[in-house]
């Protein structure tokens, strides 16, 4: 379909026309075939006098039906518009395929029948130990359309480099802001490369690049810092941009831990830490918190700590990983110590309740009976047999 404007897809898509074409066109003789008949016995049925339904139509019935249909419409042309498109998952395209594959489309299967682009693979090398982690590129670099031009700088340029944050969690993501001027006037379509120094690495890795925009401006955006670093902007013609400094600040975490008896275990983890960081135990006291242990990260990067459960009853802890050059300080969130007779293991003692009084029913059901002395059951009256060779009472 030709709209003649010169941004339009044009001629250039033959299954949209042909969809087009079969939507609008007219119908063949043998579509058309009964339409006059048909046509009549409609224009008679609606001169006769309607009649009255058998069963009362609910009110607003014949909106919610006209909405419901509008709806299936609209639900119906969005499909077929994704199937041709082929944004419709690998099965759901191919079921379209078989249905609408008269009117232009496609299968699920590219057309020249090549193989599939490969998975993008583990970052690995310089970048992966600079601590950018594992992440696919950009969408941008499987764009087939050409990359965006761009001009080089004006010697004596001015670039700006700020960070939206200087400070962010361990894997977090940051975004570096740039600015190119000559003269105070913004200079518009200069590449500009993002450049980074991890900590204790001895030269610069390019991490992004971008083109500045009509005012001058650029923003990169990284994912995945796990480590400090310093970075810069780059651009033509040696201009360079002053350094920002990055800290990342690990994530840790406190919990309890089953114990001996009388023993309170505390484990620490600092995922990004590294072995041999030291972490320390501080303890809420008065307002303030008190180091009162410290411990290096093994090689599991986790630290335990063994406090006697009498002295840590009822007190709140927290650890805290120092910084060092490739990180910053991780604390952790506070754990509180509960009372003994609540701390893990122990039990609170109850006292028992009162017994209940005698020929009531207990709380399960039975009567209770109160312990003492056994009493000889009563001697009912009644005549006495004697037995023989029983001498016989005297009379009066």
């Amino acid at each position: 379909m030709s709209t003649g404007f010169p941004d339009e897809p044009g001629s250039g898509e033959p299954g949209l026309d042909q969809l087009l074409r079969a939507l609008t066109a007219k119908g063949y003789p043998r579509e058309l075939a009964g339409r006059d008949a048909a046509l009549a016995a409609f224009r008679a049925a609606r001169s006769q006098p309607r009649r009255r339904p058998r069963f009362p139509v609910l009110p607003g019935a014949p909106a919610r039906l006209t909405a419901a249909a509008a709806a299936l419409i609209v639900a119906l042309a969005g499909f077929t518009a994704a199937a041709y498109a082929q944004a419709l998952p690998g099965p759901m395209q191919h079921i379209a395929y078989s249905v609408l594959a008269p009117i232009g489309v496609p299968d699920s299967q590219p057309a020249s029948g090549g193989n599939p682009p490969p998975a993008p693979k583990p970052a690995s090398g310089p970048a992966a130990a600079r601590g950018h982690g594992t992440h696919s590129p950009p969408a941008a670099a499987h764009c087939p359309c050409p990359a965006q031009p761009s001009r080089p700088a004006r010697k004596g340029s001015v670039l700006a480099i700020t960070a939206a944050r200087d400070q962010l969690p361990a894997d977090g993501w940051d975004t570096f802001a740039g600015k190119l001027t000559y003269s105070g006037q913004p200079e518009a379509g200069v590449r500009l490369r993002l450049l980074e120094r991890p900590a204790g690495a001895a030269g610069w890795h390019q991490v992004g690049t971008g083109v500045t925009g009509s005012r001058g401006g650029v923003r990169i955006g990284i994912p995945h810092l796990t480590r400090n670093a310093i970075f810069r902007l780059a651009g033509p013609n040696g201009v360079r941009s002053p350094t920002i400094a990055v800290t990342v600040n690990p994530r840790v975490l406190l919990w309890r831990a089953p114990a001996q008896p009388g023993t309170d275990r505390l484990v620490s983890a600092a995922r990004f830490g590294d072995p041999g960081d030291v972490v320390t135990l501080q303890e809420l006291s008065g307002g303030s918190w008190q180091i009162v242990a410290a411990k290096a990260l093994d090689a599991t990067r986790r630290a335990a700590f063994h406090l006697q459960a009498a002295a840590a009853a009822g007190h709140s802890y927290r650890a805290v990983l120092q910084a060092t050059s490739t990180h910053g300080t991780g604390v952790s969130a506070p754990v509180f110590e509960p009372p003994v007779n609540a701390a893990i293991g122990a039990r609170a003692i109850q006292p028992d309740p009162q017994p209940p009084s005698p020929g009531l029913p207990s709380p399960g059901g039975h009567r209770s009976r109160l312990p003492g002395p056994v009493r000889p059951d009563p001697v009912l009256p009644g005549p006495v047999t004697p037995g023989p060779g029983t001498p016989s009472p005297l009379k009066p």
